[in-house]
């Protein structure tokens, strides 16, 4: 690995290792190893699995598009404060999919930690940490 390289490397293990603890998430809620072997109709009818496939959805939006305008980075900003927005984004993404495991764990449909891993997917490949040219400098 190159020198200049360690900060974007960084970034990349920690976006991957998140990748991967979602991909680990989809994996138990759909071996049935986490909670009952079908839904259950009470809980859905009481909405929960909705109200939980709203909130993943709107966490996962709003770590996409939402912290950018609440955690504001300059041109000339540092590379920690543009990783700190990075990983903010990640860990918010990441918690979308949570609450479909929650969904899942809690007798509701499969289908509900499916979709939000599928568009917390779509969220972590559009925000990859790319090459960054001002990230070169470390310290």
């Amino acid at each position: 690995m190159a020198e200049n390289q360690g900060p974007l490397f960084v970034q990349r293990i920690i976006w991957g290792a998140l990748v991967f603890s979602q991909l680990i998430y989809l994996g138990l809620g759909l071996s049935g190893a986490m909670g009952p072997e079908a839904p259950s109709p009470e809980y859905i009818e009481s909405g929960t699995p909705a109200i939980l496939f709203a909130i993943g959805l709107g966490q996962i939006a709003f770590g996409v598009f939402g912290i950018p305008q609440v955690i504001k980075v300059s041109e000339d900003a540092s590379f920690a404060q543009r990783q700190t927005q990075r990983i903010v984004q990640w860990a918010l993404i990441e918690a979308g999919v949570v609450l479909g495991l929650v969904c899942v764990i809690s007798g509701g449909p499969s289908s509900v930690l499916i979709g939000l891993y599928v568009v917390a997917l779509v969220g972590m490949l559009k925000l990859f940490p790319k090459d960054d040219t001002s990230s070169t400098s470390v310290g």
